[in-house]
């Protein structure tokens, strides 16, 4: 058996090497689709298929506060609220904590800045990880006023200390202070967004001086072994509750849920955008085994005199099939490896437009390898399987006597060959609306008009670590320093700073109590609170509408002020006049805080490219409510790129051991920040214009297959005297006719598609009748162009030679 499959195999590569472009053009087709495949294959293998590298992972949890209803997204916890989750939930064996920062490394060279991870000690025990190198964090360790230590990231241990295993005990100076090298991480940790962190730290469990509507903790929970996720869940809903009644001021309107943390590794709009694209790849590797089904089809037709002679010789069915089936295996396994070598090439391509880290784990595993094998095997049997079942049926009498066209050339497989096309076409036209509809969406979004000159701000960030400055008046002196350093830079017309910048930062929520009025709790008394520089305002184009803004002397504002925008002072006093002088406090700021008189209302600030009205804001000087985690923006004279190192300069000169985040232009932090947009629309261009391509071809081949075996038909036209236009009409009308019938299903099944990515892709408007008409010319013309070239082939017909025949 062996050996008649390898004479099989041999004889198929004679016959391809017969019709090159026939091997060529499927081998094309099939690499194009398969890399498609591939492609979105590995999205689903990293985020599904791969296994977590934790020791119990079906009980770990990611758990989450949100604003009422939990619908509203997945948010940070306070500390103090996550010391009472762990003091009063049953349900968990493990609660713990982790919150992202900036540190700053020590040594030679300048200060290098390291993304840090401060966790609770019980972390690592929570997921279950035991380090490669020493040990991870220790009960206590995370105990106000423990000695500082440091447990390194497998990849940071590489690059920075060369694997070195001697590292354990060895001083680590991060912010100011010498941390002990007590472990380095497994580098199975290192997945999606943990690949980034450098070194982790202990979080110091002190909830002094941590208001409760501070929300910057991640909370990780080991579900204990006698309960279920779904009580877990339930039990911290239940808290949540209680902590609301108890803490109205911050906790009104916040409740908290839990998700398995392999649902919680990506959000919804994820799962929806893979699951569009998995479809468009499906339609894809559908119109590509259509397109190569009529291909051989075709073929078939052309060697039906060969198979018909194989049969009366004695070859038998299988000694017909054999053959065909190797051919198509053949041509599965080389346009497998064009697939292969495509995707890594798509693969690098979605790097280069995403900007994110989640795509750096997306690699060709194993496990893709198998999938393209797989695909490699299964698309011949797709296209393959049913033209080498008709050639094994054909009449031989009637072929050798040439009374018949057979199975295969006969009008049963002309029928098929047309429905093959007109699918085709219809999932063209559904994959180009898709393509549309996401480009059309993502152009929107980046010609949102921000409302300031995006690309004329540098952006400079800077965390403020609490052992060198420990204190609140610590921080605001630093502040005022860096300010004003950066904003003498040359070129710099001024300088701005903020705990949080619009577009790019999200918010802070809060909520806002108006002296001398019953307070609100939930969305009614929502805002985004905001603690800025006076330079602010006109750094990001927020005009005054009322009052003035905040004092710019040295020292900033004496009594506690507020600023106002647009959008808050009509919610809660109607008019922009009438908010000047009321008295209002940020819950945020607790219930001891003094009440803050509002001497100034400024236009509203947009604070995502999404959404579709402002939130309401309140401003606070900085100077009174300092941030650790700093954001210069610095409005330029001209591009902001070359102030790239300048701006690194001056911060070094006020404080030589505080490192800098990569400085960059506002504009282009705001491209990165799109990078899910960008990253539908590749997949579905690409993915739109393959389907048209081959569709194309499909529709080509099929109107040159026409002419092929017309010459006849067309020759006694042309002897009649038909013009070379009505043979052209009759030829482009069949094309015309197929097209037509495809834009029409195409249409139908295009619809529920488009409806599905409203819910997916922000901007995405279905009902747009010229995208929709556009969509279906570009289609229409494609394929009247690909009826026309072989059509003009039968203008060389010579009528005496058809009739002779």
């Amino acid at each position: 058996m062996a050996r008649t499959w390898l004479d099989d195999l041999r004889s198929a590569l004679r016959a391809l090497a017969r019709a090159p472009r026939f091997a060529a053009g499927v081998v094309a087709t099939l690499a194009v689709a398969i890399a498609a495949g591939t492609v979105i294959f590995s999205f689903v293998e990293t985020l599904v298929l791969e296994p977590l590298p934790l020791a119990h992972p079906e009980r770990v949890v990611l758990a989450y506060s949100a604003n009422l209803p939990l619908d509203q997204g997945r948010g940070a916890t306070s500390l103090p609220d996550f010391l009472d989750w762990r003091a009063r939930a049953t349900s968990f064996a493990e609660l713990a904590a982790g919150e992202p920062r900036t540190a700053s490394l020590e040594g030679a060279g300048g200060p290098l800045a390291l993304a840090s991870q401060r966790v609770t000690a019980n972390l690592f025990r929570a997921w279950g990880l035991r380090p490669a190198l020493g040990r991870g964090f220790a009960p206590g360790d995370d105990r106000p006023g423990a000695p500082p230590v440091v447990v390194l990231a497998h990849g940071f241990w590489r690059r920075h200390f060369g694997a070195d295993a001697g590292v354990l005990g060895q001083p680590l100076r991060l912010d100011g202070r010498p941390h002990t090298i007590v472990g380095v991480l497994a580098p199975e940790i290192e997945i999606g967004t943990l690949a980034l962190i450098d070194v982790w730290t202990p979080l110091p469990l002190d909830p002094s001086g941590w208001p409760r509507d501070r929300r910057t903790l991640q909370v990780t929970g080991l579900v204990a072994a006698d309960s279920t996720v779904a009580q877990a869940d339930a039990e911290l809903r239940g808290i949540a509750r209680r902590l609301a009644a108890a803490h109205p001021e911050t906790n009104a309107g916040w409740g908290a849920f839990a998700l398995p943390f392999a649902e919680a590794m990506a959000f919804p709009e994820t799962w929806l955008v893979l699951g569009l694209a998995s479809l468009a790849v499906a339609l894809v590797l559908l119109v590509a085994c259509a397109n190569v089904a009529g291909l051989t089809l075709a073929r078939g037709l052309d060697r039906r005199r060969e198979m018909a002679v194989r049969l009366a010789l004695g070859a038998g069915r299988g000694g017909i099939l054999r053959p065909l089936l190797a051919e198509a295996l053949l041509l599965g396994l080389v346009g497998g490896g064009g697939g292969l070598l495509l995707a890594a090439w798509g693969l690098d391509l979605v790097r280069a437009v995403t900007f994110h880290p989640f795509f750096e784990q997306v690699t060709i595993d194993g496990r893709v390898l198998g999938f393209v094998l797989a695909l490699s095997f299964v698309a011949p049997l797709l296209f393959g399987l049913g033209p080498a079942l008709a050639a094994a049926r054909l009449p031989v009498r009637a072929v050798l006597q040439g009374t018949g066209a057979g199975v295969v050339g006969g009008a049963g497989g002309q029928r098929v060959r047309t429905v093959l096309v007109v699918g085709q076409i219809a999932a063209a036209l559904a994959l180009l609306v898709a393509c549309a509809l996401t480009v059309h969406a993502a152009v929107a979004l980046r010609r949102v008009d921000p409302g300031f000159a995006a690309d004329r701000v540098l952006v400079v960030r800077a965390d403020l670590p609490e052992a060198r400055y420990p204190t609140p008046a610590d921080v605001a002196g630093i502040q005022e320093r860096l300010l004003a350093e950066l904003g003498d830079l040359p070129g710099v017309r001024r300088a701005a700073a903020a705990g949080r910048l619009p577009l790019l930062d999200g918010e802070r929520l809060t909520t806002l109590a108006v002296q001398g009025r019953p307070e609100r709790s939930g969305g009614e008394a929502l805002c985004a609170g905001a603690a800025v520089s006076p330079e602010y305002f006109e750094v990001f184009g927020l005009a005054l509408l009322a009052g003035r803004r905040f004092a710019a002397a040295p020292g900033g504002e004496t009594a506690a002020v507020a600023i106002v925008s647009e959008a808050a002072a009509r919610r809660s006093w109607g008019a922009p006049a009438a908010a000047l002088g009321a008295r209002v406090r940020l819950a945020d700021e607790g219930p001891r805080a003094p009440w803050r008189e509002v001497v100034g209302v400024v236009g509203d600030a947009r604070r995502s490219l999404r959404e579709t009205s402002p939130r309401p804001s309140v401003y606070v000087p900085l100077a009174q409510r300092p941030e650790r985690r700093l954001a210069f923006a610095l409005a330029t004279a001209g591009p902001p790129g070359p102030l790239a190192a300048a701006a690194r300069e001056a911060v070094r000169k006020v404080d030589a051991a505080l490192a800098v985040r990569q400085p960059q232009s506002f504009a282009q932090a705001l491209a990165e920040s799109l990078w899910q947009d960008r990253l539908v629309a590749v997949f579905f261009t690409a993915f739109a214009l393959v389907a048209l391509l081959l569709a194309a071809t499909g529709l080509y081949g099929l109107i040159a297959y026409s002419v092929a075996h017309r010459r006849g038909e067309i020759g006694v036209h042309m002897a009649l005297g038909a013009r070379p236009f009505d043979v052209l009409a009759l030829l482009v009308g069949e094309g015309a006719r197929l097209a037509a019938l495809g834009i029409a299903l195409g249409v139908a099944a295009a619809w529920p598609l488009a409806r599905a990515m409203r819910a997916t892709v922000q901007g995405v408007e279905p009902s747009g009748l010229a995208l929709w008409g556009g969509v279906a010319a570009l289609l229409a013309a494609t394929a009247l162009l690909a009826s026309y070239l072989p059509a003009r082939r039968a203008l060389s017909v010579d009528p005496a030679s058809a009739l002779r025949q």
